[in-house]
């Protein structure tokens, strides 16, 4: 299924306060890297200390939003609460709790969308390292696609929720050594 690019977009950096010691944040804040080996980082409330996640500073409680992403590796797309819980393993992973709803490619390329810890497999696999994001906060709508080498959109998944907080953009990397990295390109 082929999308029509929205036209609404808003610029989105990383919350350094958030990331776990195992992601580096480039110096613009736009582009996040998996390591092997724990980066020394202030003790923080808002960082995650289990899960290898970050957040966007910025949040939205209304309107569409359109964002594009370069991925590599072992990757999580999601679009959360920031008042998803960041100490402890229980329930703070992206898709694991009510509180966010993700896209996942795993190591092996596989695709899943996850909310509430319910996993839905993808048949899709993706060909190019291009994820689109679009979230209209007043439909209740994120959907995932890939962008094509065309630019075309190809739909991925959809969620459909009743929002209740503003919202943010978060990004897991689980492996190193699948180097794994996640940019925002399009903004």
């Amino acid at each position: 299924m082929s999308l029509l690019l929205p036209t609404v977009t808003s610029p989105l950096t990383l919350d350094t306060n958030s990331a776990h010691p195992l992601l580096s944040i480039s110096d613009d804040l736009r582009s996040v890297t998996r390591v092997k080996s724990r980066l020394p980082r202030a003790t923080h409330p808002e960082r995650f200390d289990h899960w290898p996640q970050v957040l966007t500073i910025q949040t939205f409680s209304s309107g569409t939003y359109y964002w594009e992403l370069e991925v590599e590796g072992f990757w999580d797309i999601a679009v959360c609460y920031r008042s998803i819980g960041r100490k402890g393993k229980e329930g703070n992973a992206f898709g694991n709790n009510k509180v966010s709803w993700s896209l996942t490619q795993q190591h092996d390329r596989k695709l899943s969308a996850w909310h509430n810890r319910r996993k839905t497999r993808l048949t899709y696999q993706m060909v190019g390292n291009r994820v689109a994001v679009a979230v209209d906060y007043s439909f209740g709508t994120i959907t995932f696609s890939e962008v094509g080498p065309s630019n075309n959109l190809i739909h991925l998944h959809t969620f459909s929720t009743s929002f209740t907080q503003p919202v943010c953009l978060g990004l897991g990397l689980y492996k190193a050594e699948l180097k794994s990295r996640i940019s925002i390109v399009k903004v």
